[in-house]
């Protein structure tokens, strides 16, 4: 017990100290830090770790903890084929976020603006080890392979949605201007396995401890950009420049409207 009251006597000796140097001031006064902050020397007293806690209010040992946290997460974009994933891809860029692709998908009449993929995702199943690259960054991932991202990350998902006939209507064009059949599988049966797959991931994604997820609507990003945007923002820590991202927004590439 003597031990620990000796232990926080010297941190105490050594928080005046610090406040007592001019220069130290300085470093705190242009940190915008001030002697009424609480510090937080609660990770062992009198350790190194402790000493420079002494140095760090809680207020900022928070946000340099969020920081680093964030450095670590992998950000997802999600949903179905043609649900908007490539727009809140290059919304996300805008903001300021980096970007993990490889640029072989190249823009074309479909996306042209580009498609924001990173050929090893398709692989996903097979081979994860690309995953480190992926922290502090944003990925694209179709929902389909959401299912074999490994726990050993915290994930952010940001999964779009889309009105189901016009999704169908977007991939039907897509597969007209590749000269690919359109009628082995009806729009019916189509949009009813698509909704059997979306219920599945939605369950499987709520029950997940390491992945945070926000839905967002398509359609209602295009109709009414700016509450998505600060919505997206606010999951992703308010680190994004907001109006970037809103110039961005194309309503003239919404060509499938239903």
């Amino acid at each position: 017990m003597r031990g620990v009251q000796r232990e926080r006597q010297t941190a105490r000796e050594a928080q005046r100290d610090i406040r007592d140097d001019d220069a130290n001031g300085e470093v705190f006064e242009a940190g915008g830090l001030k002697e009424t902050d609480r510090y937080d020397c609660a990770r062992g007293a009198g350790s190194e770790s402790c000493w420079v806690a002494l140095c760090i209010p809680l207020h900022v040992a928070d946000r340099i903890g969020r920081e680093m946290m964030d450095r670590e997460v992998i950000t997802v974009v999600s949903g179905l084929p043609r649900s908007g994933t490539s727009m809140m891809m290059k919304m996300l860029e805008a903001g300021g976020m980096s970007i993990l692709t490889d640029h072989i998908r190249t823009p074309d009449e479909d996306n042209p603006q580009g498609y924001y993929e990173y050929e090893r995702v398709k692989k996903l199943k097979e081979d994860n080890t690309w995953l480190g690259e992926a922290r502090g960054k944003v990925v694209k991932i179709i929902s389909q392979l959401l299912f074999y991202l490994p726990p050993t990350y915290h994930y952010k998902v940001i999964f779009m949605r889309r009105k189901m006939e016009e999704i169908l209507a977007s991939q039907r064009q897509m597969l007209i201007r590749r000269g690919k059949p359109t009628d082995t599988v009806s729009d019916e049966r189509m949009a009813e396995l698509f909704r059997q797959h979306l219920r599945r991931v939605e369950a499987w994604l709520d029950e997940r401890p390491n992945m945070d997820v926000i839905y967002v609507d398509y359609n209602e990003v295009l109709r009414d950009p700016l509450p998505h945007v600060k919505r997206v923002n606010e999951f992703l820590g308010h680190a994004l420049d907001v109006e970037n991202m809103l110039s961005v927004v194309d309503p003239a590439l919404y060509r499938q409207r239903r």
